[in-house]
């Protein structure tokens, strides 16, 4: 388990939660050991004092001697340690030199005030050979009491020259760190906006090696600070030399900010902390503005004949602001206002966001000859505002159709009584300067219902300038004798010619046919003009140029069409 998570979760406990608390002696003496010999096992417990789980994470040796003292056995290492429960760990002591040696033993868990220490001493001897004498001799009796001497006590003797003085001891290796600076103030910072980067330096300013197990951020407001690089665990630090953290500011709310920078090493017990602060604050809120624009400026609908709508044309509002834009109304006016109209616009519906935009559809529809004008208006609720468009057209007198009927009468002749004549058809032409439109074509007089029209193409739409269309019409007598009926065609040409004159007779199944009176037979057959075969009388096939024929089998056998 790593530093920085043992941290987090030191971090957690400390607000209000069951916290795990480390029972652990501070220190323990092994004595006097001679030189390459191991003392025996001192076993240290740990226990958890707390109200939640206490993990372990490492167990390192720092100090001056950290290689005198050897962590023989442990089972905390890793382990989530119950509360009321402990785990134990076993050290030996094998001095590797004369005199006072120390170390601390680190513990490194998630309680809050990681790491704890415990300071491990021992002491190392020489051990001292003693030179063999002569063989030993039986023991003599005890000479008399002698007399003390008389005057000053003797020097003692000299030391003997078998034994030569201890050298004195090798001063320890110890790495000692150095942090600067002690404190890092940020200054003010806008919320979720990375500042400048600020580094701490770490020094060895000891003359042993430093080794620096992890880098981390404590503190309540932690998570406003970011490590954003370090050169300090990728090796140990060599006597004289140092390595870099660097830390930014990331707020992520407002107000002051505070946390720690803990470097986890193995030198002797210092300050290892750097303290952290910075201020955020919220971003500038940019003041809401609204503007609308309006494309195209003008509208020009064209020149149209009277009392004919031009087609459509559009107006583009846009909200180019950072506001909403909310309009109220769109109005016309002026002179010729009745003659435009807004056909339909997405603009009063709900506020326009910024950078976006909504349509007008405009009609024209000219009720007078010449220029016409008018003026379409926006306006808007905040900021209030009046934004206009100039609308123009024109009027044109309508050029208008005339119409030409051919043939202008139709005998169907004597047919049996409830069976229908070959139909005949009715050609209807505009020869006139403008369009011509046939609203309607019926059959009316006495015996209206005999006659039909089957089919036309003549109402589906305006008939341009010289073009035509066909009426299909069909007899079925339904009593004795002539028939007669007429064809009307509804058009908005001025003069239209008269309604076209239907014929015909009903005879019974077994009479001969009845004559019909000379004044109303009318010659009709076909002609073939260079676009096709139409119902003609001779007369009018010989004004049209063409060819003509009694039967229309034969007419468009004939018939050569000019394409």
């Amino acid at each position: 388990m790593t530093i920085t998570t043992l941290a987090a979760l030191a971090l957690i406990y400390a607000h209000g939660r069951p916290s795990p608390s480390v029972g652990l002696i501070s220190a323990v003496d092994f004595g006097a050991r001679p030189l390459g010999t191991s003392s025996g096992a001192e076993i240290l417990e740990i226990t958890n004092q707390g109200g939640a789980p206490l993990l372990i994470g490492s167990l390192t040796m720092s100090g001056d001697h950290p290689a005198d003292f050897e962590l023989a056995a442990e089972e905390c290492a890793a382990t989530a340690i119950g509360p009321g429960t402990g785990c134990a760990i076993t050290i030996r002591f094998s001095p590797r030199g004369q005199g006072r040696r120390t170390a601390h033993l680190v513990v490194a868990n998630n309680a809050t005030d990681s790491p704890r220490t415990v300071m491990l001493t021992g002491v190392g001897q020489r051990i001292v050979a003693e030179e063999p004498g002569p063989p030993a001799t039986p023991a003599a009796p005890p000479p008399p009491a002698a007399r003390p001497p008389v005057g000053p006590t003797p020097p003692p003797a000299p030391p003997s020259p078998l034994q030569p003085p201890a050298p004195p001891p090798t001063p320890p290796r110890v790495a000692r760190i150095e942090i600067t600076p002690a404190q890092m103030d940020f200054g003010t910072q806008t919320l979720r906006r990375a500042g400048s980067t600020q580094s701490a330096r770490v020094s060895n300013v000891g003359n042993g090696s430093l080794g620096i197990s992890g880098i981390t951020l404590t503190g309540e407001q932690a998570r406003g600070f970011k490590v954003v690089g370090e050169t300090c665990t990728r090796a140990p630090v060599l006597p004289g030399a140092s390595c870099a953290v660097d830390v930014v500011f990331a707020p992520t709310r407002p107000g002051p900010h505070g946390a720690r920078l803990l470097i986890v090493h193995d030198a002797p017990a210092v300050s290892s902390a750097v303290e952290l602060a910075g201020i955020a604050i919220e971003p500038p809120v940019a003041p809401r503005v609204v503007r609308m624009e309006i494309t195209p400026p003008r509208l020009d609908f064209g020149s149209h004949p009277l009392k004919r709508a031009a087609p459509p044309q559009f107006v583009r509002v846009s909200n180019t602001g950072t506001g909403p834009l909310e309009v109220t109304r769109v109005t016309i006016a002026g002179e010729r206002s009745r003659e435009f109209s807004v056909a339909g616009e997405t603009c009063t519906r709900a506020p326009i966001p910024p950078r976006a935009s909504c349509t007008i559809e405009l009609g024209f529809l000219p009720q007078g000859q010449g220029p016409r004008s008018a003026e379409l208006t926006v306006e808007a609720r905040e900021p209030r505002s009046r934004n206009a468009v100039a609308l123009a057209g024109a009027g044109l007198e309508a050029l208008a159709g005339r119409l030409e009927v051919e043939p202008r009468r139709i005998d169907f002749g004597s047919h049996v009584l409830k069976r229908s004549a070959p139909s005949q058809a009715v050609r209807v032409s505009n020869v006139g300067p403008g369009p011509l439109e046939i609203s309607r074509i019926t059959v009316s007089g006495e015996h209206a219902r005999e006659f039909a029209v089957v089919r036309e193409s003549c109402t589906r739409g305006p008939i341009p300038s010289g073009a035509a269309c066909a009426v299909e019409l069909r007899f079925t007598p339904g009593a004795r004798g002539p028939r007669n009926a007429e064809l009307v065609i509804v058009d908005n040409a001025p003069g239209s010619p008269p309604p076209v004159g239907l014929l015909g007779a009903g005879l019974p199944v077994s009479s001969p046919p009845i004559p019909i009176r000379p004044e109303a037979i009318v010659k009709s057959g076909w002609c073939c003009t260079g676009s096709g075969v139409v119902a003609s009388t001779p007369e009018s096939c010989q004004l049209r140029k063409g060819t003509y024929s009694v039967d229309e089998r034969t007419a468009k056998s004939r018939c050569v069409i000019i394409r």
